[in-house]
């Protein structure tokens, strides 16, 4: 049901040591920035459903607690992103881990959209992100 993505962003962050007067960057951690999806929802709300008891999982709704026993491992999740070619050839293949529905968005309701169809967002946090595949350049992480 995802209707449109985006391959991942990352970055490498920047530390700056003073060295006679002036600052030399270094290369420091990397920063695995939020991926976000766009979802078509269906009439039946299963996606959405699924999502939010997914969130339910991580911080309950009324009772501000983890369901999960505090066990990250028990709410987050792995996801594959696959770039094709305009001929359907796997370009790239991002593989995800440690996902998770950091956000849902709201659903517009007006009655003056009725030739749409209705979507909402996601943004997703993930720990790490590798490249498992796809027919150039950089393959795998070290």
């Amino acid at each position: 049901m995802v209707k449109a993505a985006a391959v991942p962003s990352f970055s490498l962050g920047r530390v700056e040591v003073p060295y006679f007067g002036r600052k030399i960057p270094f290369a420091g951690d990397r920063i695995w920035e939020d991926w976000n999806t766009t979802v078509i929802n269906d009439e039946d709300h299963i996606v959405k459903n699924a999502l939010e008891e997914w969130q339910n999982v991580i911080n309950a709704f009324r009772r501000n607690i983890n369901q999960s026993g505090a066990n990250p491992n028990a709410y987050k999740s792995q996801a594959i992103v696959t770039h094709y070619g305009k001929d359907g050839s796997e370009l790239r293949v991002y593989q995800l881990e440690g996902v998770w529905p950091a956000y849902i968005s709201q659903i517009d309701l007006g009655w003056e959209m009725s030739d749409t169809i209705e979507e909402f967002n996601v943004t997703w946090a993930y720990d790490s992100l590798e490249v498992v595949g796809g027919s150039t350049g950089f393959a795998g992480g070290a």
